[in-house]
C-alpha cells in the first residue's frame, strides 16, 4: 500500500492515510508530504479526514466493519481494492505481472535490475522490502511497467498485462482456496487475462505451472483462430502455440526448457550457469547471491527481458548486478565463527531451497535453523510438509506461530510443526518462547556452521540478537 502511495504522488495525485500501527513506511510517506494517521479506534475516527476525498483504496487485511471503510461507503465514494488500483495504474503501460507461488519479488526486482542496464526506464511496484535494490516502487519513464501478481484472494485477477512470468504453482493459499484444483483454476484466470499479443514465460521444472502455461497458450490461440485472427502455425514451448495466442517460453535446468540453465555452478561468493537459449549459447549468467533457486529466478527475469526485445549481454550484466532482495537468503553477519542467514521462507518447498544453499555455503559445517510457521491457517495445512523440509537441516529450533491477525486454532501450533520434523538427521526442539530461542540458537551453533532464521514474521529479529550474543561469549572468552 505504501509503494502504491508513492506511484499515485508520482502521478500528481494528492494522498493520504491511516495505518492500524506506525512504521518505517508511513515515516517515508510522511517526507513525501503524504499525511497519515494511525490507529483503528473506532472512538478517535475522524470521519472529516475523509473531506474533498474522491478515492478511497482499500488494502486485503482491512476488515468490512472498520470506521473508515464504513463512512467512505456511506459518503457513496468510489472504493478499490489494492490491485484493482495498479491495474488502474498499469493502462497505458506494457504491463509485466509476476505471478507465482514463489520467487515474485526476487524475479521482478531482477527484471527490473537487467532491463535497467539496457538503458530502459520501467515503472515498477513489488510487495517485498528489495534492501539494496532499491525502493518498493518507482514511476519510471519508460511505457513499461513490472508488478507483483499476489494469487492470495485471487487478487491478480484484476490485471490484464501484455506479459505474464509464472514461477510455480504450489499448494498455497489454501485456507482460501480450499483445494488445489480451486487454486489452479485461479492461476488460469489469471493467465487467460494476457493480452492477445502478449507472452507467457513459465518454469518447466514446475510441472503445474508449466501445464497452466501451456493450456493458456492453447486456449488463447484457438480464441484468435476463432474470431478470424489465425497467424499461423507453431506448437512448441517456444514461439507461438498456433494462431495469434501468447508467446510461451520455458525456463529451467530441465531439457525441454527453451532457456535452458546448464553447468551450474554455487558457491559462498554467488552462483552461475551456462545459459542455453533455443540450443545456442547465450552466455554465462552470474549472480551475486547464492542458492540454485536463485538461478531460475534469474532465467525467470532473463526470459521476460528477452520476450521484450532488451539485448542479452545488457541483461546479463544487470543480473550481474544486482545485490539481492531483503529477507531472501539475507546475510546478516559472522561472529566467533558463526555465519548468520535471514529468509522469508515459510513454504516447505523454499524451506528446502534455504536449507539446501545454506548446506552448500557451510561447506561442511552445520546447518542450523530456526523456523517461525507462520499464520494458523496455513500451518494446519502444512504442518507435516514443514517439518519434512526442516529434516534435512542438522539442528532445528521451531518456534511458535506467527499469527498476524489470525485466532490460533488448536492443533496448528508449532509443537505440531516440530514433531513432524523429528525422525530425520536433524536434532528438533520446540521452543514457545520467542525470547529464548537466541539463546537456544547459541548453544547449539559451532564455529563453522550457518544458522538460518526462517519464516515471514518476526524471526527477522532474532538474528541480530543471536550476533549479540555469539559476539559477547566470544568477547568473554577473550578476557
Amino acid at each position: 500500500m505504501s509503494g502504491l502511495a508513492r506511484l499515485l504522488v508520482a502521478r500528481g495525485a494528492v494522498v493520504s492515510g491511516s495505518d492500524a500501527v506506525e512504521s518505517r513506511q508511513l515515516a517515508q510517506l510522511r517526507a513525501l508530504g503524504v499525511p497519515v494517521t494511525v490507529g483503528r479506534d473506532p472512538a478517535g475516527f475522524d470521519p472529516g479526514g475523509l473531506d474533498g476525498v474522491d478515492l478511497v483504496v482499500v488494502a486485503p487485511a482491512v476488515p468490512a466493519e472498520d470506521p473508515e471503510l464504513a463512512e467512505a461507503r456511506r459518503r457513496e465514494l468510489r472504493i478499490l481494492t489494492r490491485s484493482a488500483a495498479l491495474a488502474g495504474l498499469m493502462q497505458g503501460h506494457r504491463g509485466v505481472a509476476v505471478a507465482g507461488s514463489h520467487g515474485k519479488t526476487t524475479v521482478a526486482m531482477m527484471l527490473t535490475a537487467a532491463l535497467q542496464a539496457c538503458g530502459e526506464d520501467p515503472t515498477f511496484a513489488v510487495g517485498g522490502d528489495p534492501g539494496e535494490a532499491g525502493s518498493q516502487t518507482h514511476a519510471g519513464s519508460s511505457d513499461l511497467m513490472i508488478v507483483e501478481a499476489d494469487e492470495d484472494g485471487g487478487a491478480f485477477w484484476q490485471l490484464q498485462p501484455h506479459g505474464a512470468v509464472l514461477t510455480g504453482a504450489a499448494d498455497e493459499h489454501l485456507d482460501f482456496y480450499r483445494t488445489v484444483p480451486a487454486l489452479r483454476a485461479s492461476f488460469a484466470t489469471f493467465l487467460h487475462r494476457v493480452e492477445p499479443d502478449g507472452f507467457l514465460v513459465a518454469c518447466v521444472d514446475d510441472e503445474a505451472a508449466w501445464s497452466l502455461a501451456t493450456e493458456a497458450a492453447r486456449q488463447a490461440a484457438r480464441a484468435t483462430e476463432a474470431a478470424g485472427a489465425g497467424l499461423g502455425a507453431g506448437t512448441g514451448g517456444a514461439g507461438r502455440s498456433g494462431g495469434r495466442g501468447p508467446w510461451l517460453t520455458g525456463y529451467g535446468f530441465g531439457p525441454s526448457a527453451d532457456l535452458r540453465i546448464v553447468a551450474a555452478e554455487v558457491s559462498t561468493a554467488g552462483t552461475s550457469a551456462e545459459i542455453i537459449a533455443h540450443g545456442v549459447r547465450l552466455g554465462r549468467m552470474s549472480l551475486r547471491v547464492p542458492g540454485r533457486h536463485h538461478l531460475l529466478d534469474a532465467a525467470a527475469a532473463l526470459a521476460t527481458g528477452l520476450a521484450l526485445g532488451a539485448p542479452a549481454d545488457g541483461l546479463l550484466a544487470g543480473l550481474a548486478s544486482f545485490a539481492g532482495v531483503r529477507r531472501r537468503f539475507e546475510p546478516l553477519g559472522s561472529a566467533a565463527g558463526v555465519r548468520v542467514v535471514d529468509d522469508y521462507a515459510n513454504h516447505p518447498d523454499r524451506v528446502t531451497a534455504a536449507i539446501s544453499t545454506a548446506r552448500a555455503l557451510a561447506s561442511g559445517g552445520r546447518v542450523v535453523v530456526a523456523f517461525q510457521p507462520h499464520l494458523y491457517s496455513r500451518t494446519a495445512l502444512l504442518a507435516e510438509r514443514l517439518g519434512e523440509a526442516l529434516r534435512s537441516a542438522d539442528s532445528v529450533v521451531v518456534m511458535d506461530v506467527y499469527g498476524a491477525a489470525q485466532a490460533p486454532e488448536p492443533g496448528a501450533g508449532g509443537a505440531r510443526v516440530a514433531l513432524a520434523a523429528r525422525g530425520g538427521q536433524a536434532e528438533v526442539g520446540y521452543e514457545p518462547s520467542w525470547s529464548a530461542v537466541p539463546g537456544q540458537l547459541m548453544d547449539r551453533a559451532r564455529p563453522g556452521d550457518v544458522v538460518l532464521t526462517l519464516g515471514a514474521g518476526d524471526v527477522t529479529q532474532i538474528g541480530p540478537e543471536l550476533l549479540r550474543l555469539l559476539t559477547a561469549r566470544a568477547a568473554s572468552h577473550r578476557g
